[in-house]
């Protein structure tokens, strides 16, 4: 059996497939986003996590299987969007969302700095976009400096809850943590979770 889970904007999806792919249960569970000013878009980085628990309590319920026969637990989520822990790795802010356009001037800043038929050849794009979570940091780093001075490291959300369910700082080639192939194995599920999950351990989280 595999466990999957999609962070999506506003819910989290979490499904139960058997070995031959065949879906046996899956389970949706909604938050809220906060808006506190325009082109703001935020989020309890708990909230997240609290949906992925219950999805995957109700998703195993739902499916009437024996908890033991789960092999791996493997997930993605929204791009871009992005969780500040500080070095006991408790979120010093709420996520910023990808929805989130409040870069604006750091746009516009980076822009200044860089050419743009370099920037293409590099990247691929033709536009910076004030979603992205390199810019979202910069803004951080400019507006809320006490942030940035409890900061210890920068997740994006799947990235996080890997973490909440491994123990292990790793991202994609994205971003900032430990570098791992998209899809490799981050680790195992905590064995402090399994009750709480009804699950057992040994469980791969990819």
């Amino acid at each position: 059996m595999y466990l999957c889970f999609d962070v999506g904007t506003t819910s989290v999806k979490t499904a139960l497939f058997d070995r031959e792919g065949r879906l046996r249960a899956k389970s949706i569970r909604s938050y809220a986003l906060a808006t506190p000013r325009a082109d703001w878009v935020e989020a309890d980085p708990g909230a997240y996590w609290a949906a992925v628990r219950e999805g995957f309590r109700e998703t195993l319920g739902a499916s009437g299987a024996d908890p033991r026969e789960v092999r791996a637990i493997c997930g993605s989520s929204q791009g871009e969007t992005i969780v500040f822990l500080d070095s006991q790795d408790r979120p010093v802010r709420p996520a910023m969302v990808w929805l989130d356009n409040r870069a604006r001037e750091q746009v516009q800043e980076l822009k200044a700095r860089i050419d743009p038929e370099e920037f293409y050849r590099t990247t691929g794009c033709t536009e910076i976009e004030p979603t992205w979570s390199v810019l979202k940091v910069l803004w951080v780093k400019k507006h809320e400096p006490e942030v940035l001075a409890r900061m210890a490291r920068i997740l994006l959300l799947e990235d996080y809850i890997v973490y909440l369910l491994a123990g292990r700082f790793c991202s994609t080639p994205t971003l900032l943590p430990e570098i791992v192939e998209a899809g490799s194995v981050a680790g195992r599920l905590k064995a402090e979770l399994t009750g709480e999950l009804g699950l057992f351990g040994g469980i791969l989280v990819k």
